[in-house]
């Protein structure tokens, strides 16, 4: 039984760790001041300001091979320590999440039913390593932290500026508003002939901090399937600690 709210976690965990090395050998850049537009966009990949608390609310279009389906997305995230998620359909809870360091667990509302497992078993189906930082980066609407060694390449492409990573043989490009320094698309392509893309807008300022209400993905496979996956946030909160609520029913099946 393929659950296409599990899909959609995977969808967002992929985009988190396909950009990535691990922390335990990244290279930080020094803190720049930011006194031009170069010193801005460094900040941003390198120095970016991450709450300790992050909580939202959100409207979800999900498109997988030409299915579509709606929910509502309420996400609260503890900084390196875990993320938390509801999907509701008209105002009834489908499913909820909870992502830790180490594990990831769904439950499904309406059947009744359950899934745990490893977080690293990600790896296994998507040949990556899936990491909570990575994707608390991707829900908060950030770059995940990269390596600045292997930040090789980048060019002025007029409206914006244009870099270019790798990770495990995977080729990352993201753009730089010059406008706005802000981080706006980016793009992935991988040996097994994968390609993805997304795209994020209208940023307002949440407590000092620039973030992005609109945000779209999109995931291309060798054997044509395709993922898209659109957010448009209507709430956003930092810093306000809030209670998790995570509990399995006993009389919930596990999924295996």
């Amino acid at each position: 039984m393929r659950q296409p709210l599990s899909t959609l976690l995977i969808l967002l965990s992929v985009f988190c760790t396909l950009s990535c090395a691990s922390k335990k050998s990244l290279t930080k850049a020094p803190i720049h001041e930011a006194e031009d537009l170069s010193s801005l966009i460094f900040n941003d990949i390198f120095n970016a300001e991450r709450p300790e608390w992050f909580e939202g609310k959100a409207r979800l279009s999900f498109k997988e091979n030409g299915k579509t389906a709606k929910a509502t997305l309420y996400l609260r995230q503890k900084h390196d320590s875990l993320n938390w998620m509801v999907f509701k359909k008209l105002s009834v809870e489908a499913a909820r999440s909870l992502i830790t360091q180490d594990s990831m667990c769904i439950i499904y509302r309406m059947e009744k039913a359950y899934e745990c497992s490893k977080l690293d078993s990600l790896g296994h189906i998507f040949g990556f390593e899936a990491e909570l930082d990575f994707i608390s980066d991707i829900s908060l609407g950030r770059l995940p932290e990269i390596d600045s060694s292997k930040l090789w390449e980048q060019a002025d492409r007029g409206d914006y500026m244009a870099f270019r990573s790798m990770h495990n043989d995977i080729v990352l490009d993201f753009n730089y508003d010059k406008n706005t320094a802000l981080l706006n698309s980016g793009k992935f392509y991988d040996r097994f002939g994968r390609t993805g893309s997304w795209t994020y807008s209208d940023y307002r300022m949440i407590n000092g901090l620039a973030l992005p209400f609109q945000r779209e993905f999109h995931i291309n496979f060798a054997n044509s399937d395709s993922l898209s996956l659109d957010i448009e946030f209507i709430e956003m909160e930092t810093n306000v600690p809030r209670e998790i609520r995570f509990s399995i029913p006993g009389h919930y099946e596990k999924i295996k």
